[in-house]
């Protein structure tokens, strides 16, 4: 992996956050050279060598937050870029944005995209005809020769729609905003091992005992939380089942929590189970559209995308509901 001439390692430079003083970030000095006295045998800096701060640059996904939102915010981090700025993380490999439902905004972070020389990826065009239906976007390009992955979509799954709006009530113009602790949450129930554990921080951060209360992965924190707030559990049992158990057993609990996570595990193979089998034809054909997409501009590339989408992979996924399911 190539570096940097200051010998950071370049990749991790760019999918990092810009540390801050004051922000819990870590900032970077000259290493200087010790001298040791003589006389009481301990070091002291040569008075020729400059101690001076520095930070790692922005993130690269920090960087296209702000150009999606110039003038006007279009466009949130969520998912691992913002467990990353939430630090809970030091880095992660890719970058997801959930983005205004209107064809404008979307035409503005495309432009975006194409002045870095973006190519699309399979998946859904960037267009609010197949996002509004749970659909995502996927894009990558190349910075300094490590390559940058891009994902967008409108309707986040286990999102409610009015609670994807208020996410961009919180930007504002030229920002990077990025997803609440909440939605965060939510967002990362899926079927994957390792954003289980991330929940279970997401909620030690969170204000509010209700939402502690609701999203705590530690058995010991609810039976702690409950002694504490018993009229709060029986409150919230009709939206997590789960605080109705009746025992102050630990293992009752952490068996409980164990079952409550591999439900959502498996809800969420049941949902991109169903855009599998819609987007059938679509994999099936993505070689001979990216070929056909070889050589021109993003703009013109997405034109041919779209073209064929509308032959090959059909907006809704699931017809029968009317639009995509929110769980």
């Amino acid at each position: 992996m190539p570096r940097s001439s200051d010998g950071q390692n370049e990749h991790a430079a760019l999918l990092s956050p810009k540390s801050r003083a004051g922000e819990g970030g870590l900032s970077r000095t000259v290493v200087p050279r010790w001298r040791w006295t003589r006389f009481i045998g301990r070091p002291r800096v040569s008075p020729w060598v400059t101690i001076r701060p520095m930070t790692a640059p922005t993130s690269v996904y920090v960087e296209l937050t702000r150009a999606f939102n110039r003038g006007r915010s279009r466009a949130v981090l969520g998912s691992g870029q913002a467990v990353v700025l939430h630090r809970l993380s030091m880095m992660t490999k890719d970058g997801d944005w959930i983005v205004r439902e209107n064809p404008e905004d979307l035409q503005h972070i495309l432009l975006e995209l194409q002045s870095r020389g973006a190519v699309y990826c399979c998946g859904a065009p960037l267009d609010v005809r197949w996002l509004r239906h749970g659909w995502s976007s996927h894009l990558e390009f190349r910075v300094g020769g490590v390559r940058i992955r891009v994902d967008f979509f409108t309707r986040p799954p286990r999102l409610q729609f009015q609670d994807v709006q208020s996410q961009f009530d919180r930007g504002q113009p030229d920002s990077a905003p990025f997803v609440d602790l909440v939605s965060l949450a939510r967002m990362k129930m899926t079927d994957r091992e390792k954003d289980w554990p991330i929940i279970g921080e997401l909620a030690r951060r969170m204000e509010a005992i209700e939402d502690r209360v609701l999203w705590s992965r530690s058995a010991r924190e609810l039976l702690s939380m409950r002694k504490t707030h018993p009229g709060l559990f029986a409150t919230l049992v009709q939206v997590r089942p789960l605080l109705g158990l009746e025992t102050d057993e630990l293992h009752a609990w952490e068996a409980a929590l164990d079952r409550e996570r591999r439900d959502w595990m498996h809800r969420n193979e049941e949902r991109l189970a169903v855009y599998a089998r819609a987007s059938e034809k679509w994999r099936l054909a993505w070689m001979g559209i990216d070929s056909r997409m070889q050589g021109h501009v993003l703009v013109d590339s997405h034109r041919i995308m779209v073209d064929a989408a509308e032959q090959l992979l059909p907006q809704d996924p699931h017809p029968e509901a009317g639009s995509a399911p929110q769980s």
